[in-house]
């Protein structure tokens, strides 16, 4: 019988044939070789699909699957599928590892006996590289903690700064066709944890791009609704679970939640949109939970006079609801 790698490394393939190659090499030069490369083509091009196909057939470790375009949720729960390492590692593909990143991640895994590791990325931009530092000095967390930290933001959610252990995500994946679906996803295998390990080394090259996905969902309107939809899995989750890291996350969802309302319009069509996001915002103690007075008036104004609201929010621009 094959003998299981220690991590599996899922990569989804979409868009971008440029980066790619950058990508791979980082993670087939790691200085830790115990691993396997779980490669989901999602109906890239020709050139992507010729360069994965030439990587698959060059070095043993990569399990390569090619899957019709349904997007990056879909590949990577094709990629957590077909894992088979105690540890799963997320890395999209236009960005890359540092050389040591595996090495360290498993040596700090294995030295604190931590069931998940949360590390730091250097975002690179074109001309410009830093160093986006973790609010938590490095140290072993409880899950409790660590959930806390995700509804308030002092901790992004995103599923490639955290290597987890592949147990973590049984039964969970990732909801295909919606955007930020780290926000909506990643707190369920933080639930599970026991221990969590922050180490504060930038680890991960974020490659920050004008034409990419998120870049061009951020420059729309919907980027609101998603982001509404997200906070609120994340929040109706842990309203049972620990209800004091439910009420952290009442900022994010009043602002949020409000800017989506307010760009809905007026019209039949948004009606029942409309209606729910009021009534979820309205219906509880989110006043209370508000963060400054730009915030509670906004809940308070969708109480008596919403048209008001929309009014003064639209004017607003892009200044921030919250502080």
């Amino acid at each position: 019988m094959m003998r299981e790698p220690t991590v599996s490394v899922i990569v989804p393939v979409y868009h971008v044939e440029p980066y790619l190659r950058t990508c791979l090499d980082s993670i087939l030069t790691q200085t830790f070789a115990d691993f396997e490369l779980i490669l989901v083509n999602d109906g890239g091009s020709a050139e992507e699909t010729e360069i994965c196909e030439e990587y698959a057939e060059n070095d043993a470790r990569i399990v390569y699957l090619y899957q019709e375009n349904r997007g990056v949720s879909a590949a990577r729960n094709a990629g957590l599928n077909l894992a088979r390492g105690e540890w799963i590692v997320f890395v999209d593909s236009d960005d890359w590892l540092e050389p040591d990143a595996l090495e360290r991640l498993c040596k700090a895994a294995g030295q604190h006996d931590a069931d998940m590791v949360f590390f730091d990325t250097i975002v690179e931009g074109d001309g410009y590289s830093w160093h986006d530092k973790s609010h938590y000095p490095e140290g072993t967390y409880s899950a409790d903690e660590m959930l806390m930290a995700l509804a308030d933001t002092s901790v992004a959610p995103y599923a490639c700064t955290k290597a987890g252990k592949r147990r973590l995500y049984e039964g969970v994946r990732f909801p295909e066709g919606e955007r930020w679906e780290d926000a909506g996803t990643m707190h369920i295998p933080v639930s599970r944890c026991e221990r969590i390990r922050i180490l504060p080394e930038g680890l991960y090259h974020y490659r920050q791009r004008k034409d990419s996905f998120t870049k061009q969902a951020a420059g729309d309107g919907d980027v609101y609704r998603w982001r509404f939809i997200q906070y609120r899995k994340r929040y109706d989750f842990l309203r049972d679970r620990l209800p004091e890291a439910a009420d952290a996350c009442v900022p994010g969802l009043i602002r949020c939640g409000v800017r989506y309302y307010c760009r809905l319009g007026t019209s039949r069509s948004t009606r029942d949109e409309r209606r729910m996001v009021r009534r979820f915002l309205t219906a509880r103690p989110f006043f209370l939970h508000a963060s400054g007075w730009r915030q509670k008036m906004a809940v308070a104004g969708l109480m008596l006079c919403p048209a008001a609201v929309r009014t003064a929010v639209l004017h607003e621009g892009n200044r921030r609801l919250s502080r």
